[in-house]
């Protein structure tokens, strides 16, 4: 049977279409000769036909290397192309045809997750074929709503309707490229599209002791609970797993339980999946009681690991949920570095824009270390008693933290200090309960 090696010149979608729009010949003759020189090379690749024999094989294989030799010095060519100055913006953008499967996924409540590095920070798309203007997607300062950011700063998210907002919400008129774009030099990892799934991070947490095993994949293994463990699985907590598994997937089962043997957590089973990444999976205890019921005494006393490829659990605990959010519209408060021992309180004056931007929904992110692994604030100049915003065991609710970033809401700082930010005063102090460090603080917008 003969087969031929395809090429797809997926590049060209944009490149082509510089030369239709030319500032000057020169610019004009470089981009058509590329564009020629790259399609006379695909053609090349298509007509390479492969026999079963071996000489056949080891012939087209030499062809085909010979040919990805040549595109090396075309696109080499093409780097150093001068772009004239109405196209600069071309020489920073990369991207690529969307697979159907890709488009098909970009419905209503869908995320754009784009894993990256830049030196700006700052991340955004571009349909570049889209029908009407050539338009950026979720640029800071730009058109819309911008994108949302890890604490980070690697990981973007775009929702669907961020998208809709330049694009309108027919899909199919938003061709079919997706272009990556940042202020700074900036290099992408990943892009995938799925629903939004929340960061966790747990307060409060009871370790599960001793919990360490592993298996071959549909296999499971597991330990008796300690009773600490299950007085901690109540309304409002999850379950940390720590782990790696063949496939990235991880879920639990309660094998003992009154309502019989159920995976919880399991992507296409029964309930909602886990949130997994790879290294951490959590399980509400609201995905638990879906399938077990809302009495714990009915779950029985063992927990089990479980996933579809070779797995290795390192470590499980319980605590209360905590999310970290993504934010945008970060302002930062400038030279609000500073450290102190346990319980000691360290913090300056609040500049004008960071109180202005302490509103409904914003979130304040601290980025921080401590030998407590805690973290809070205190407005000392607030009306009222003094008081800590935050703290684990004290009043209102805790900051989420994971030991490097804490969040603090707005909600969660007017719990404590009322709605009235102009009572909060103009200090913001942090504090820990084991000696500690903040390398910075910002006030941003947190994504719903």
């Amino acid at each position: 049977m003969r087969k031929k090696i395809l090429f797809v010149t997926a590049c060209l979608i944009l490149l082509c279409g510089c030369g239709q729009n030319p500032i000057d010949a020169k610019f004009d003759s470089e981009i058509n000769m590329f564009c020629e020189s790259v399609s006379a090379i695909g053609a090349r690749m298509d007509a390479i036909e492969v026999d079963a024999e071996e000489s056949s094989i080891r012939y087209a294989a030499s062809d085909l290397l010979s040919c990805l030799d040549e595109l090396e010095v075309e696109f080499m060519k093409f780097s150093h192309i001068d772009f004239p100055e109405e196209f600069d913006y071309l020489e920073d953008m990369a991207g690529f045809t969307m697979p159907e499967e890709f488009i098909g996924a970009l419905v209503p409540g869908s995320v754009v997750e784009i894993s990256y590095s830049s030196a700006s920070g700052d991340m955004w798309v571009i349909m570049n074929e889209a029908e009407g203007d050539w338009r950026r997607a979720c640029q800071p300062g730009g058109e819309g709503t911008p994108a949302y950011y890890n604490n980070a700063g690697n990981i973007a998210q775009i929702t669907f309707e961020q998208l809709a907002e330049i694009y309108g919400d027919d899909v199919s008129k938003w061709g079919t490229s997706m272009q990556c774009e940042a202020s700074g030099d900036w290099e992408v990892f990943s892009v995938k599209v799925g629903k939004k799934a929340p960061h966790y991070t747990l307060t409060n947490a009871v370790d599960f002791e001793g919990f360490v095993t592993s298996e071959a994949g549909w296999a499971q293994s597991g330990f008796t609970m300690p009773q600490e463990f299950v007085d901690a699985l109540v309304p409002g907590s999850i379950v940390e797993i720590t782990y790696s598994s063949e496939n990235g997937d991880m879920w639990a089962l309660m094998n003992e339980a009154q309502a019989g043997w159920i995976r919880v957590g399991q992507p296409g089973g029964e309930g909602t999946p886990a949130v997994t990444d790879g290294s951490k999976c959590y399980i509400t205890y609201e995905q638990f009681a879906a399938l077990y019921g809302d009495d714990v005494s009915t779950w029985g006393t063992t927990m089990q690991c479980e996933a579809s490829g070779a797995w290795e659990v390192y470590g499980v605990r319980v605590g209360t949920a905590q999310e970290l959010k993504m934010v945008n519209n970060l302002v930062n408060f400038e030279g609000f570095v500073t450290s102190g021992s346990g319980w000691g309180q360290a913090g300056f004056t609040m500049p004008e824009e960071i109180i202005s931007a302490l509103v409904p929904g914003s979130v304040v992110v601290i980025s921080y270390n401590s030998a407590s692994g805690d973290m809070w604030v205190i407005m000392n100049e607030a009306e009222g008693d003094w008081r800590r915003a935050g703290q684990p065991g004290g009043e209102g609710t805790p900051a989420a933290v994971d030991g490097k970033v804490c969040q603090i809401t707005f909600e969660q700082l007017a719990e404590i200090y009322g709605d009235d930010v102009s009572k909060w005063g103009t200090s913001m102090q942090c504090e820990a309960s084991g000696d500690w460090e903040v390398f910075s603080v910002a006030v941003g917008t947190a994504a719903e």
